[in-house]
């Protein structure tokens, strides 16, 4: 609440948010406040009880406990006097602040926002001067009435020469030797070394490990043959494990510029999927449904987009004994090869299953209360990697592989998890 939290010398940065949401009248549903300092929060400030570090965001659920009366009450009244808000304000300013305290220094913030940037296909930041064009666009379109969409935002950007050009490059990810490389191919990761051979090719070689060999191979590819100046095209003819992996090591948060390939119904070509801001299309977004199973702390996500597989699933956990607490079961609306239309439908269902399994009460916990999301899933590969993409904020996660061929065990082995250290000696 203090001014010097953030070298201030009149208003605090709770004020300055009050004001900033003022001046966009309340309509903040699309826009994040965010926060980059050194300061830190003390242990003993009332506020820092509040503040998650693992996602830089406030515990919202905490402070708007229901309860009118106590210490938690007390707090929520403290900040809204300082603030000069309602409380539903302050829950709504709150819900759109991230604050990443304690950052070792600014020029950290000036190698985050480049990667975003780089991301978008935008030039990066070259001075920390208020003379900088981002800074000069942001001023000058902050609290205006007109609503600036993401395409008015890029149009503005190209205006002001800070859009970039970036090479292009096609990558294959190779698992099974018979699968024959595309003239069209400029990369290669080849994984076929440490999969069994023929019909077995969905097999690791009893001597490798999914998130030791595996990791460790895909780790090495996207640090020595990618980069945040070419946009990649990825063709998958690997495990579902593999794709998800790829797509989390290739966040745009990394800046990083990587989609995949995927066969499409309405096209005679692979069609590339990717978030796509000016298809304005409403796709259908299926159904997430909850089962509660019992008081364990491992939650199973069932992905059925391709096949029904929710009976194999749930006889496979029975069978194994897998304690599990909470199931959660997605159905695409028309379940089939063609269940997913593109790109951008794949990420508004990943998108819904995301918000629907964090807006549970079972999955806000804190990290100490629940474990791993055991994710099984029959999509295409694509699907998969777009997952990757998106999933960071669901906690430890482990992708099972299913024995399709039924050369071997006929079910679902687990294949590779997030975070890797977790899963490293698994078979």
């Amino acid at each position: 609440m203090k001014p010097e939290f953030i070298n201030a010398t009149k208003e605090s940065y709770l004020q300055k948010l009050a004001n900033a949401f003022r001046s966009l009248d309340g309509k903040i549903d699309e826009c994040d406040f965010i926060l980059f300092t050194t300061s830190v929060l003390m242990p003993g400030d009332d506020i820092s009880k509040f503040y998650m570090e693992t996602n830089a965001r406030w515990n919202v659920e905490a402070l708007f406990n229901g309860k009118k009366l106590g210490k938690i009450a007390g707090i929520r009244k403290k900040l809204c006097t300082h603030m000069n808000v309602t409380e539903d304000e302050l829950k709504k300013i709150l819900e759109h602040t991230k604050m990443y305290v304690g950052e070792v220094s600014i020029p950290q913030l000036k190698v985050r926002i480049n990667r975003n940037l780089s991301a978008l296909s935008f030039k990066p930041i070259q001075s920390e001067v208020a003379s900088e064009p981002y800074l000069n666009i942001a001023e000058k379109y902050f609290g205006e009435t007109m609503h600036l969409t993401p395409d008015i935002v890029r149009e503005h950007i190209r205006i002001n020469g800070l859009l970039k050009e970036n090479a292009k490059s096609s990558v294959f990810v190779r698992q099974y030797k018979t699968a024959k490389i595309p003239t069209s191919i400029q990369q290669v990761c080849d994984l076929t070394e440490f999969f069994e051979d023929g019909d077995n090719a969905r097999y690791l070689k009893k001597q490798y490990k999914w998130n030791i060999d595996i990791v460790n191979r895909l780790d090495e590819f996207v640090k020595r043959e990618m980069n945040c100046e070419t946009q990649y095209k990825i063709n998958f003819k690997a495990s579902l494990s593999i794709a998800y992996y790829l797509g989390y090591k290739t966040r745009p948060q990394f800046g990083l510029h990587a989609c995949a390939v995927q066969s499409s119904e309405e096209k005679n070509e692979p069609d590339v999927w990717k978030y796509d801001e000016n298809d304005k299309n409403t796709y259908s977004v299926g159904k997430l449904r909850h089962e509660k199973v019992s008081d364990a702390k491992d939650t199973a996500l069932i992905l059925n987009i391709s096949n029904n597989i929710t009976s194999h699933v749930k006889s496979y956990l029975k069978q194994n004994k897998t304690a599990i607490g909470d199931l959660y079961i997605y159905d695409a609306d028309e379940i089939g090869l063609y269940a997913l239309k593109n790109g951008m439908h794949a990420w508004k269902c990943i998108d819904y299953i995301r918000k629907k399994i964090l807006e549970d009460s079972a999955m806000i916990l804190p990290d100490d209360k629940r474990d791993v999301l055991h994710i099984f899933g029959a999509t295409p590969a694509a699907f998969m990697f777009m997952f990757g993409h998106l999933v960071s904020q669901l906690g430890a996660t482990l992708i099972y592989e299913y024995d399709m061929d039924g050369m071997r065990t006929k079910t679902y082995s687990p294949g590779i998890g997030l975070p890797v250290s977790k899963f490293a000696e698994l078979e």
